[in-house]
């Protein structure tokens, strides 16, 4: 399952490393969002399998930021 980014932003701060298990609910990462931040949260369980982005990192809307198996 991807986690994607749904407005544009910028990656503030990743709370998961790769092969972590998350539950649904669990933040991801933290984003800026029009100069206010917002956590993003997996939609449901899983074991991070990847992070496809960086702290700093510019976002578009419907980027991939991970990967849950």
């Amino acid at each position: 399952m991807d986690v994607v980014s749904v407005l544009p932003g910028r990656v503030v701060e990743i709370k998961v490393a790769k092969g972590q298990t998350v539950n649904a609910g669990d933040v991801i990462m933290t984003l800026e969002v029009m100069k206010m931040t917002q956590e993003l949260a997996a939609e449901a369980g899983g074991v991070v399998a990847s992070i496809d982005v960086e702290e700093g990192q510019e976002l578009v809307p419907g980027q991939v930021v991970a990967t849950l198996q």
